[in-house]
């Protein structure tokens, strides 16, 4: 078991590596250390940590903060009830479209968290979808915290994240796109583009309501090239304007989120259990990785000389059938029968030293299973 963690874990190290060509060893084998301590320390599954790691270099997270990146994504893995593998995209989603401006993956997590907080969705539920309104938005300068507002009043309205994020995203399309009746009537009521009123400094729930406020509710209406984009414009105005406002307000004050929900989860004795069995299966690990070198090396012998014998009774075979009906048939009968006494007895020996190792082997495993006891208890 131990050896079979260990290949494991190496084979999804070895991943990881393919994609940093220019990692030296001795950076790597820190990386490898820090990889087994993150599992031990947050609790991850080893194939789970270097998934993670690999999707998250993937997505392009430098290598030398790419542990900082992963204890963040652990725990919001953590705090949000969700896998490694969802909130390393969810994070790593959001900041390779925003960039520096949306701050590091604390931020990024904490205004998630607070989404989640406000609105009736999940972290997984925001994982999957947000990613479909995040490069429109960019685009059009409106903020994740802005976005984020947006989608809890929505969400909270309705509990339908993919659809939120569909109307959400229609809205912002046509609002910048030049031409559209939106756009004209946002230029022409409010005084300048969606754009300018962005990069003024304006939310989308202050532009929308301001613009709903120009005019008769049907004439509003009327506005929108699609059902989606009308909707969507409908959940974030009117008597919900007040509640986007405070929305934001609470994306603003969102730091601590994380960790509030990390230790609340933290705290659970389900989640106590879970982590020390895997902090007990990345010791077995460890100690895989230092009889890993050993095995494969015995097993690559092996299979070397069952190769070679297989190889050499065919000969047998192919001789003895030559040999059949001739004079020297008889005497070489008996050198090949005081030979294959001898290739028995090597194999008796080979089955004595197996025998050995695995008496060794059990020994080893008693004195784990009792390092264990001392570890959980009775």
């Amino acid at each position: 078991a131990s050896v079979k963690l260990a290949a494991g874990f190496e084979k999804g190290m070895a991943e990881v590596r393919t994609l940093l060509p220019n990692i030296t060893d001795e950076a790597f084998s820190k990386m490898e250390k820090d990889a087994l301590n993150f599992s031990r320390t947050m609790g991850v599954d080893l194939q789970d940590a270097t998934k993670g790691l690999y999707n998250a270099i993937s997505a392009g997270v430098p290598a030398d903060n790419v542990m900082t990146f992963m204890a963040q994504a652990g725990k919001t893995a953590t705090g949000g009830v969700t896998d490694l593998e969802t909130s390393v995209t969810a994070l790593a989603g959001v900041m390779n479209v925003y960039g520096d401006a949306v701050g590091g993956a604390k931020e990024v997590s904490d205004i998630l968290f607070t989404t989640v907080k406000g609105g009736m969705t999940t972290m997984p539920e925001l994982a999957a979808s947000i990613g479909r309104v995040l490069p429109t938005a960019a685009a059009m300068g409106v903020t994740f915290k802005d976005v984020s507002a947006d989608l809890a009043v929505m969400t909270a309205q309705t509990g339908d994240t993919p659809g939120s994020v569909t109307r959400l995203n229609a809205l912002f399309v046509e609002a910048g796109r030049t031409g559209t009746k939106l756009s004209d009537a946002i230029k022409s009521k409010l005084g300048s583009s969606f754009r300018e009123l962005i990069a003024e400094g304006k939310s989308t729930g202050e532009i929308f309501q301001s613009l709903r406020e120009t005019m008769p509710e049907q004439e509003f209406s009327d506005l929108f090239g699609s059902v989606e984009a009308m909707n969507g414009a409908l959940q974030i105005t009117g008597d919900n304007s007040g509640k986007v406002a405070e929305q934001l307000e609470n994306m603003t004050e969102s730091a601590g989120a994380t960790d509030q929900a990390f230790k609340t989860m933290q705290e659970t004795s389900s989640k106590q259990m879970a982590d020390a069995m895997n902090s007990m299966k990345v010791s077995f690990a460890e100690v895989g990785r230092v009889l890993l070198p050993v095995v494969a090396a015995s097993m690559k012998g092996l299979a070397i000389a069952m190769s070679g014998t297989i190889k050499g009774i065919r000969l047998l075979i192919t001789g003895i059938k030559k040999l059949v009906g001739s004079r020297l048939f008889e005497p070489i009968r008996e050198m090949v029968k005081f030979g294959f006494g001898l290739w028995l007895e090597m194999f008796k020996k080979i089955g004595e030293g197996i025998q050995k190792l695995m008496g060794l082997i059990k020994t080893l495993v008693g004195v784990i299973k009792n390092f264990a006891q001392t570890l959980t208890g009775p």
